[in-house]
């Protein structure tokens, strides 16, 4: 986990915001390394967090990592760096952690952002928020995998070509219990004051879909679509940014 504030006069009379970012599916924090620095860039306070077994820490990868162990890291990150009043980001599975980790730290949120991202309902796993078949399918693979999952492709998440290459070599095995495990509550995010929501909608997934349309009906919720990839943290970093910043 890093974190660093940089400030110069131009930014004084700005508020200054504290983000702890939330990576997704095999990933790490080397994703958010654009966006943090242009965060830091505007004197906000920026966390990233890279779930056990992944990115960096793929040394220490074991099949028994589950969703609970990734909602740990969010947790302890939050209590050992003292967060509080800050804006919690998650990008695709990372929309499962945060939404798990908001039952114990949800005081502390302002705001939470759901970067194309799952929001499970209580007793709702990742594999069955993929589609029918999914979660057999998850099943089986992980079987023949001995516990595991191996990264998607890129070009399947329709991110900008130029970008795809170095994704594919960063991307690492992630444990398949992260994605089977089901949130036993999915309650007190719905509780944070501010709410966002953005869809990438050059990547086709139904369920991110339904998630936008439902959350469109409620006024609790900025939702905005952008036609983008579903690393647009990557792709157009700077406008991740600013949207970001609007958290605040």
């Amino acid at each position: 986990m890093a974190a660093c504030a940089a400030s110069s006069p131009r930014n004084a009379e700005k508020k200054a915001g504290t983000f702890l970012l939330v990576h997704g599916a095999w990933h790490g924090s080397w994703c958010y390394q654009q966006v943090a620095q242009l965060l830091r860039e505007q004197g906000h306070r920026v966390f990233t967090v890279t779930l056990s077994g992944l990115a960096e820490r793929s040394n220490l990868v074991s099949p028994d990592i589950d969703l609970s162990t990734h909602v740990q890291d969010v947790v302890n990150a939050v209590e050992w760096e003292e967060l509080n009043d800050f804006v919690l980001v998650g990008h695709s599975y990372g929309g499962m952690v945060i939404t798990a980790a908001a039952e114990q730290i949800w005081r502390k949120v302002s705001a939470i952002v759901y970067l194309d991202a799952f929001i499970p309902q209580s007793g709702q796993a990742l594999a069955e928020l993929n589609g029918d078949g999914a979660r057999a399918a998850m099943e089986q693979r992980a079987l023949a995998t001995g516990g595991y999952l191996p990264p998607i492709p890129a070009k399947v998440f329709a991110i900008e070509e130029r970008n795809q290459a170095r994704v594919d070599a960063k991307c690492t095995k992630q444990p398949a219990k992260t994605f089977l495990e089901r949130v036993p509550v999915a309650s007190a995010y719905a509780r944070i004051p501010k709410k966002m929501y953005l869809r990438a909608a050059r990547f086709k997934h139904p369920g991110f879909d339904r998630i936008m349309a439902t959350l469109q009906t409620n006024p609790a919720w900025a939702v905005q679509s952008w036609d983008v990839g579903h690393r647009m943290m990557l792709d157009v970093p700077e406008r991740t940014a600013r949207y970001l910043m609007e958290a605040l």
